[in-house]
């Protein structure tokens, strides 16, 4: 059989084919350098002096010197968990001079703080701060009370005015706040407002006449003369901790004397109304060779 005159089978040579093989190692090289170097070159992350501070629940970082951190490009983790949002840095750079600011409060757990650089889509740590706060387990539930409508007489039973004494203890302790109804409308109107504050937390108020709010203040009316206690229930959604306060209302009738009001309700038990040496109605009282004789003040009888 004649060969082809091309001289040998058909195919690559082996010299064509080592030359493909080099210039493919070639290429792939070359690819792989570019991508070590686009890595080694990414922008490091900015270096600036952030100072960690915590006192009576507010936590303070305190930016003293190095690059600005722009929003949207850094994050503030309390205890792992991410809250820039309390301390208004997500839409607002941090730079030099400038402070952020969170109430975060005394009774909660507190482990770590930490400034983390988010740009880039990577995660560095700036700066951080450990701490060792134990939480208390409980919310400060303590909430305050003005009178709108009616005559605070919490004073006068307490403490004593215009030259009378105040009224024994045993009966002026029965609530924290007496009251005497407006006399136009015949009726008293107090607003409470709890201590704590945030968004966080929960509020829920009950009257102790059947009415009830939520929020951080409630206002309750009370038309009935008789003892009531206002109860305060606040709950942190975030953390899972909760604590009640209660105060106790007295609301006389103003068509009744103290003392008869005191013996109604039975808050001294063989006590009887007697007459001071000032004319006064006063409560008097003889156990075991004890003797006292306390004059009502005038706005009670």
């Amino acid at each position: 059989m004649a060969e082809d005159g091309r001289g040998g089978e058909s195919g690559v040579s082996p010299v064509i084919a080592a030359l493909l093989i080099l210039a493919l190692t070639v290429l792939l090289t070359g690819v792989l350098a570019v991508g070590i170097l686009s890595v080694g070159m990414q922008d490091p992350a900015p270096a600036a002096g952030i100072m960690i501070s915590e006192n009576t629940g507010v936590i303070t970082l305190a930016h003293f010197s190095g690059a600005t951190l722009s929003a949207g490009e850094y994050a503030v983790l309390v205890n792992g968990i991410d809250q820039t949002a309390h301390f208004q840095a997500d839409e607002r750079d941090f730079g030099p001079g400038m402070k952020l600011t969170w109430e975060y409060g005394m009774t909660k757990p507190l482990g770590s703080v930490s400034v983390v650089y988010t740009g880039g889509g990577r995660s560095v740590v700036i700066a951080e701060k450990q701490f060792s706060r134990e939480g208390k387990g409980e919310v400060n539930a303590a909430f305050t009370a003005v009178i709108i409508e009616g005559k605070n007489a919490t004073s006068q039973v307490k403490t004593g005015v215009s030259g009378t004494k105040p009224l024994p203890g045993v009966i002026a302790g029965q609530a924290d706040l007496w009251v005497v109804p407006d006399q136009g409308s015949d009726q008293v109107t107090i607003a409470f407002t709890a201590d704590e504050e945030g968004s966080d937390l929960t509020f829920s108020w009950t009257s102790g006449n059947g009415q009830t709010a939520s929020g951080r203040t409630a206002d309750f009316v009370y038309d009935s003369a008789g003892s009531y206690t206002v109860r305060l229930d606040v709950l942190n959604t975030a953390s899972g901790e909760s604590g009640s306060d209660s105060m106790k209302i007295s609301v006389r009738d103003p068509g009744l004397s103290a003392m008869t009001w005191v013996k109604r309700d039975t808050l001294v038990t063989g006590g009887f109304a007697a007459r001071t040496t000032t004319g006064g109605i006063g409560l008097d009282r003889n156990s075991g060779g004890g003797h006292f004789s306390t004059m009502i003040p005038d706005f009670l009888e």
